[in-house]
């Protein structure tokens, strides 16, 4: 099983708001920890390189806002901050989409999905 999943949220356009928030959808049978400390090790990247920001998790839904908007968010989610559950663990090789809500600086919410093979 990936240990990791990495994303790249980048506000499109040269003259486009920069992004202030991101909500992360995790798949059946994926996770999010609601331990603190656990989501600031399984973010290792995230306090360099997009300044202040706020984690909540709701609903196995991890949402990030930024106290400072960017126009490029590197993510990586890894252990400890996501768990699998024991029937992911049992599965080969599952298909898993995951679903992104990014938030820009003017309102606007732009809704992705990520579909991934996991081996």
């Amino acid at each position: 099983m990936a240990s990791s999943s990495r994303a790249r949220a980048r506000a499109g356009w040269s003259n486009a708001a920069p992004i202030q928030s991101v909500a992360i959808t995790a798949p059946a049978g994926l996770s999010f920890s609601h331990n603190r400390e656990q989501l600031a090790r399984g973010l290792p990247n995230l306090a360099t390189s997009a300044g202040k920001y706020a984690v909540t998790v709701k609903r196995n839904r991890l949402i990030l806002t930024f106290t400072y908007p960017g126009n490029r968010i590197p993510l990586t989610i890894a252990v400890p901050a996501l768990k699998e559950s024991a029937g992911l663990i049992k599965k080969k090789s599952p298909k898993m989409s995951i679903g992104l809500r990014v938030i820009d600086a003017a309102g606007r919410h732009t809704a992705l999905v990520m579909t991934t093979n996991v081996k």
